[in-house]
C-alpha cells in the first residue's frame, strides 16, 4: 500500500461526494473540513498504518477539524470494538456542543454550496449522504434509548 494509492483514493472521493467543506460536519453540525474513514468497514480496508482506507464512499463522514480531532484521538487509543462502540457518544458530545441556530445556519450555506458546485449531481449525492445522517441518528438513538 502506498500513499499515492490512498490519495488517490481521497481524490476519487472528492469527485464523487466533493470537497468535505461542501457538508456540515456529521457529527456536530458546524461547517465540515475533511472526509474521514470511520473504521467501520474492515471487510473492505485497504492499505495499512496511517494510509488505511475503504473504496466505499458511504464509510465516510464529513467531520470537522475538532470532531476529526476527537474521532483520530479515540481511534489511536481504543481497539476497533471500543470505537464503534465509543463513537455514538462522541458524535452526541459534539453534537450538544453547537447551538441549533449555527447547525441551521451551517446546513443553508454547505446546500448553497453543493448547489453551485461545478459537476455537483445531487441526485448521485444526496442519498448516500441523507443514507449516513438517517444511520448515525439511529445509532444515537439506540445508544442513548431515546
Amino acid at each position: 500500500m502506498s500513499e499515492a494509492t490512498y490519495k488517490d483514493w481521497h481524490r476519487t472521493l472528492r469527485r464523487f461526494k466533493l470537497s468535505a467543506e461542501h457538508y456540515p460536519c456529521g457529527w456536530c453540525g458546524d461547517s465540515a473540513a475533511r472526509w474521514v474513514y470511520l473504521h467501520n468497514r474492515p471487510d473492505i480496508e485497504r492499505g495499512a498504518g496511517q494510509f488505511v482506507y475503504a473504496e466505499d464512499t458511504s464509510a465516510y463522514a464529513p467531520l470537522c477539524n475538532r470532531c476529526a480531532g476527537t474521532f483520530r484521538a479515540a481511534r489511536t487509543r481504543l481497539s476497533r470494538d471500543e470505537l464503534a462502540k465509543a463513537v455514538p457518544a462522541l458524535a452526541l458530545a459534539a453534537h450538544e456542543g453547537i447551538s441549533d441556530y449555527t447547525r441551521a445556519e451551517v446546513i443553508a450555506e454547505t446546500a448553497r454550496r453543493r448547489e453551485t458546485a461545478p459537476g455537483f449531481n445531487s441526485v448521485e449525492t444526496a442519498k448516500p449522504f441523507a443514507d449516513a445522517v438517517r444511520a448515525t441518528d439511529a445509532l444515537l438513538r439506540q445508544a442513548y434509548g431515546a
